[in-house]
């Protein structure tokens, strides 16, 4: 919804505005008026308007600069005069100053929807660009954090404040049944996010490392008060989606975080996170925590607590995996372990309802230790069952989704989650029956493609090394040369000829020179 405000020293031309506004029949709210320039700037300040009507002639401080003095706390707020004066130096430096358009008393209803959609669109479009510059700041930091490499050589703008807020999935489920509360979250999250944009706001998702969902919001220090009550709507919002998405099946926790004073101090948070969420087993599954609550409550479990948490982590991954001897080693594991303390009624029932995501029905922890045990002989009768049959068709899949993408960023981690097995166990299948690894046969399809791409088209090696679905040309360059004993440039030469396309290989020379120097 459009928040519009309008600045007019003269009451009744402020009425008329307003009144014609609310006429319109579209989707915006009136959220301030004001009398002379040094109002509207206060105004747009404290109520954070996408656009504002702007009279020039007001007395004191005039609408001109009343926007020079408001865009310094309001940068993004779009801006559309309504004056009775058509002077040309008026209009230009208006213009100067960023302003969307420029309209002329008395105001067309026709006219004015027209410009109001139009500002709308403008302020889509600047949501849009800014979401997505956060989104790729994050994105490239925490990257960097992942692989431990030059964040602190990362420059960020200042007056800013970030929050975000980080999921966790509970489920014996794989990903692919996973999906439809996925969508169900990502939904209500872009409605919430949606509801909190405002000029001086930018948010985004994006999937952890870990692979875990991530809500993040970026909030200018000039909107004051405002991002105590934009944390708290956000909070509540949350806390309660993950309570109606939530059932017998999958789980939902959530933990925010707040107050952060950069973006690397927010990714900082969110990576110290995958130390502490582990805790949640024993303090509370499908709960909202704030980031202080887990640290205390992760504070507050005994070793002994925390390693129960951890191997129920584990046991629950060995179900998902199918693999019976590591599910029986990690049963058997917990079970010690929890035999060795005594955990309060609050922690048990806890800990149980994280064992019922499993299946394991049962009125006390030890029954339903015992019920996943039978289920993991049921596992094993299974595996039997199918092992011969299922490994040709299981390993035709994997084939298939590899030759479907191998031109994307994935590898035997990802191919293995979609057919719900363990890396280890894949990669050892699929050479036992292709007699090569899976990755020689992902670099073969690539080098396959990579050179019908030089045969046929040509180009830049960047684009070609994309193409092939490798990111680093440099890299691109020392897998083609082990592959074919050449570079890509003098495999080019050798089935083209040089001199029928010199302009090409002279090109792809360069760019190989400069990528291995660099």
């Amino acid at each position: 919804m459009m928040r519009i405000a309008v600045a007019d020293d003269e009451y009744w031309a402020r009425v008329t505005l307003i009144s014609m506004l609310k006429e319109l029949d579209l989707p915006l709210e009136i959220v301030g008026e004001a009398g002379n320039g040094q109002e509207m700037a206060r105004m747009t300040e404290s109520a954070r308007p996408d656009l504002v009507f702007v009279d020039i002639k007001m007395p004191g401080l005039n609408g001109l600069d009343g926007i020079r003095l408001a865009r310094q706390s309001c940068p993004d707020t779009v801006w559309i005069v309504v004056s009775g004066f058509s002077e040309f130096a008026y209009a230009r430096e208006a213009i100067g100053l960023g302003v969307l358009d420029y309209l002329l008393k008395p105001v067309n209803p026709q006219m004015l929807r027209e410009k109001v959609m139009m500002a709308e669109e403008a302020v889509r479009e600047r949501i849009q660009k800014n979401c997505l510059k956060f989104r790729n700041a994050l994105l490239e930091l925490t990257d960097k954090a992942e692989h431990d490499r030059g964040v602190d050589e990362v420059t960020e703008e200042d007056g800013w404040e970030y929050m975000a807020v980080a999921f966790q999935y509970d489920s014996a489920q794989n990903a692919a049944e996973q999906l439809g509360y996925h969508s169900m979250l990502l939904e209500r999250m872009k409605h919430c996010l949606d509801g909190i944009h405002t000029s001086g706001t930018s948010s985004t998702m994006f999937i952890s490392p870990k692979g875990g969902l991530v809500a993040a919001v970026k909030l200018s220090k000039q909107i004051g008060n405002q991002r105590e009550l934009i944390r708290e709507g956000l909070y509540q919002a949350i806390e309660r989606g993950i309570r109606r998405i939530s059932d017998e099946k999958l789980v939902i926790s959530a933990v925010g975080l707040s107050g952060k004073q950069s973006q690397k101090e927010l990714v900082s948070s969110l990576k110290n996170l995958e130390n502490l969420f582990y805790c949640r087993l024993l303090a509370g599954i499908g709960r909202f925590y704030t980031e202080e609550t887990l640290e205390k409550r992760c504070s507050g479990l005994s070793e002994a607590e925390a390693s129960v948490c951890r191997r129920a982590e584990s046991l629950m991954a060995g179900f998902k995996s199918g693999d019976y001897q590591i599910f029986m080693q990690h049963l058997k594991e917990l079970r010690t372990l929890i035999n060795s303390i005594s955990l309060n009624e609050e922690k048990d029932g806890v800990l149980q309802k994280y064992l019922s995501l499993m299946g394991a029905g049962g009125d006390s922890t030890e029954n339903m230790l015992k019920r996943l045990e039978q289920q993991a002989f049921d596992m094993l009768a299974s595996n039997k069952r199918k092992e011969c049959s299922g490994r040709g068709e299981l390993i035709n899949a994997a084939k298939a989704y590899i030759q479907a993408h191998y031109t994307e960023d994935i590898g035997a981690a990802q191919v293995a989650e979609l057919l719900n097995v363990t890396p280890n166990y894949l990669s050892s299948l699929f050479h036992r029956q292709e007699h090569t690894t899976l990755m020689k046969y992902l670099t073969g399809l690539r080098m396959e493609r990579a050179a019908f791409l030089l045969r046929t088209r040509g180009g830049r090696l960047k684009e070609i090394a994309a193409g092939s679905g490798y990111g680093d040309s440099r890299y691109f360059i020392r897998v083609f040369k082990e592959f074919y004993g050449m570079t890509p440039t003098e495999y080019m030469k050798s089935v083209t000829g040089q001199d029928t396309c010199c302009a090409e290989t002279d090109s792809l020379e360069e760019e190989e020179k400069n990528d291995i120097e660099g």
